[in-house]
């Protein structure tokens, strides 16, 4: 969960900060050991192996997910990347601002009695993994992962809302939405993963094809105002060695950030997550590189350095003009080529990120 939970460090608790009250980390239900020598901090790993009390069970299916020896798990961080990890995060003052030792205690306080609503593609889903580990004996394993809604038909139209008819870029196909789930922390409060990859579904007006907006079926249904919304898209609308779909990218921010400004009054609690680098290697034609075996830095993988920057600042400028927060691991994510998805099998993935 290296790169994921550095974000989660780096940049929502800062944010949490402003967005929520806290309670004592005294009454947190489990608690962990100090790091003992080699071993790497909680928000790095740590977690699984460091549990003194309180402790969910290490031999369920979610905690073998979340076990950092077992490399068999496809999102697993390979040791080195660990280290990799860690080495560019304290280049960027993850250590001087003491986020290094967050805890899940931490956190915790920070989402007591509310929903973390965590709303975008894969990248985001990923988020959800990762923060689903980090908490892991802070949410009732028994229980395991629950629909939204115990109505079906406010489950059905969350998914409707949320999926997508749009093609991209990035394989010319139509991306299949997941139903979203969520996990309850034993103190009160959950974690929801809502699936949608493409822009135009976030915050579509009521007469254009994509209506009902997705952040509208849930603020209308599900949603409550003390809840915390963390929203990302763009990988979708971009291709490593082709460009930006830029015209779809920067409406969909504005409806995004003029969204924001007319519910901000009842849901204030709102970040957008910008997307991060992609390491994917181009050949000369501009076609991405079959099977993908390495994931490389702009300077050596023939594509150009240019779109993820657009990418980036487009969100950063056009967002900033609605007020709208942003979480920018951009320039964290350009540095951290060794810190993609390894497959068994050799190949990796150069556009997701271990865990």
């Amino acid at each position: 969960m290296a790169f994921w939970l550095c974000v989660v460090s780096l940049f929502w608790l800062p944010v949490l900060r402003t967005r929520a009250s806290s309670c004592p980390a005294s009454s947190c239900p489990a608690s962990y050991g100090p790091a003992g020598h080699n071993e790497v901090p909680l928000v790095f790993g740590g977690v699984y192996a460091r549990c003194l009390n309180g402790c969910q069970p290490r031999g369920d299916q979610w905690s073998a997910l979340c076990n950092p020896s077992e490399l068999a798990n496809v999102r697993t961080c390979q040791p080195q990347q660990t280290v990799a990890v860690m080495r560019a995060a304290s280049r960027v003052e993850l250590a001087a601002n003491g986020s290094a030792s967050l805890t899940p205690c931490q956190l915790l306080a920070y989402l007591q009695h509310r929903t973390l609503w965590l709303i975008g593609d894969s990248h985001m889903r990923h988020q959800y993994y990762a923060l689903r580990c980090f908490l892991l004996d802070l949410w009732d394993h028994a229980l395991g992962e629950c629909a939204p809604s115990t109505s079906p038909a406010v489950n059905k139209a969350l998914w409707k809302a949320a999926d997508t008819n749009h093609t991209s870029l990035l394989r010319q196909l139509r991306p299949r939405t997941d139903v979203a789930k969520c996990f309850h922390l034993i103190k009160g409060g959950r974690i929801c993963s809502v699936h949608s990859v493409r822009g135009e579904e976030f915050a579509a007006a009521p007469s254009a094809p994509e209506a009902p907006a997705l952040l509208r079926v849930l603020q209308d249904s599900l949603a409550r105002p003390k809840d915390i919304f963390v929203v990302t898209f763009g990988s979708w609308h971009l291709h490593n060695c082709i460009g930006l779909l830029t015209n779809s990218y920067t409406q969909s921010l504005v409806r995004v950030g003029a969204l924001y400004q007319a519910t901000r009054a009842r849901f204030p609690n709102f970040i957008f997550k910008l997307t991060g680098h992609d390491h994917t290697e181009c050949n000369a034609a501009g076609i991405v590189v079959n099977p993908v075996t390495r994931c490389l830095p702009a300077s050596q993988g023939n594509y150009p350095l240019s779109i993820g920057l657009r990418v980036m600042q487009t969100a950063v400028s056009v967002l900033g003009r609605y007020n709208v927060s942003t979480m920018n691991n951009y320039q964290l994510s350009r540095q951290l080529y060794q810190a993609h998805t390894i497959y068994a099998a050799g190949t990796m993935d150069c556009l997701h990120w271990c865990t």
